[in-house]
């Protein structure tokens, strides 16, 4: 998956593409932009796959067909923050009200107005829009100016938006290439399961033993509640153990009928 390197190549693409368009075209340029943005995270984030499951997934009827399934679970991965989802949704809900209105659509409704007045974006958040690189080391290059949209423009403070969160997703766009889910192997011994619980069984034992040691340290009474649970959980520990070991030494003896 190419992944764009330079920061402000986003913020040029939509600059231009909002350029004289109607207030329906770029409210839905916009969104469908980041919709498609998105898309790539995701793909860059899930384990490889064929193109054929690719387009499966979300095309259709597929579990990511649409912007609102790709932000929700954007979300419950971790590849977004809440902030982001709340955003992506608002220029989703703009993008939804042009769409489903058949004429005289514009930001001036007042409906439109407001859901993109509370996208508006803090300005310590905001990119400049031109930074000066200096050509040679001596040069010396103004400092760049940091412009928010007007508050009482509610298609800029919308553009300003979409510009906005198109930079926070190639962010994360760059972490997911470097955190992306591995394929997971198949388990090919009959215990294998078993044993991954057990191990997970183990920590969570050897934190509460630790916990206890701590209370004592600290001279803490221990209820004989929590020694009673430490006791069934160190009992099921080793009973789940012995099962385990059994059945290995079964399938390597054959004891099998």
């Amino acid at each position: 998956m190419k992944m764009k390197m330079n920061m402000l190549e986003d913020q040029k693409i939509l600059e231009e593409e909002f350029k004289g368009d109607s207030d329906r075209a770029a409210a839905i340029v916009g969104a469908s932009y980041l919709d498609e943005l998105l898309r790539e995270i995701i793909l860059e984030y899930l384990v490889e796959d064929t193109s054929k499951n690719n387009k499966e997934l979300f095309s259709g009827n597929g579990p990511l067909s649409t912007f609102s399934s790709r932000i929700n679970l954007s979300y419950r991965f971790g590849i977004i923050s809440e902030n982001e989802r709340m955003m992506l949704h608002g220029i989703r809900g703009i993008r939804n009200e042009f769409a489903h209105k058949l004429a005289g659509a514009s930001f001036s409704d007042e409906s439109i107005k407001q859901r993109s007045l509370n996208l508006s974006v803090p300005r310590e958040m905001l990119m400049p829009n031109d930074i000066p690189i200096p050509r040679t080391h001596e040069e010396t290059v103004p400092l760049p100016t940091i412009v928010k949209a007007d508050e009482s423009d509610p298609r800029a403070i919308y553009q300003e938006a979409v510009t906005h969160v198109a930079l926070l997703l190639r962010g994360r766009q760059a972490h997911c290439s470097q955190n992306k889910l591995r394929k997971v192997e198949s388990y090919t011994r009959a215990t294998a399961p078993g044993r991954e619980i057990l191990r997970v069984h183990e920590t969570l034992l050897e934190r509460y033993e630790s916990l206890i040691d701590k209370a004592k340290q600290l001279g803490k009474e221990i209820d004989q509640e929590d020694k009673e649970a430490l006791h069934r959980q160190d009992v099921l520990y080793r009973v789940n153990k012995y099962c385990l070991d059994q059945a290995d030494r079964a399938h390597s003896e054959k004891n099998y009928a």
